[in-house]
């Protein structure tokens, strides 16, 4: 139902469209993307990107631009699934191990369940 409506708004002068698996994400204003929304709430949430520890993940080419923009700060970029090239994006598989990667850099480790007494991977 919706797809020719996406078609349409794909085909229509300076609207970018951006589809995965299982979204579909347009970009109305050229000037409203990730990156903005990022500098948006590090503004909103009054942070010192300069001070701060900035940490972006995602997985399509319209992340690519807030990466770039973290890692210019210092930050840290993942990248999930295929890799972009991006120099500095760090790349994981699978969110599983977007998660383990980001208890790493925060060095809190494994997550314990404490009725069995076993590591939780996830």
């Amino acid at each position: 139902m919706l797809e020719p409506l996406l078609t349409e708004l794909e085909e229509t002068p300076g609207i970018r469209v951006f589809r995965g698996p299982s979204v579909i994400e347009a970009q109305l204003l050229p000037q409203v993307n990730k990156s903005f929304g990022v500098r948006r709430l590090c503004r909103f949430l009054g942070l010192d990107t300069s001070k701060a520890q900035l940490l972006y993940a995602g997985d399509d080419e319209n992340d690519a631009v807030a990466m770039r923009w973290v890692l210019r700060k210092g930050g840290i970029a993942f990248c999930v699934g295929k890799p972009m090239r991006i120099p500095g994006v760090r790349v994981v598989e699978t969110p599983v191990d977007l998660a383990r990667a980001v208890r790493e850099l925060a060095a809190i480790g494994p997550r314990w369940n404490k009725r069995k007494g076993s590591k939780v991977t996830a």
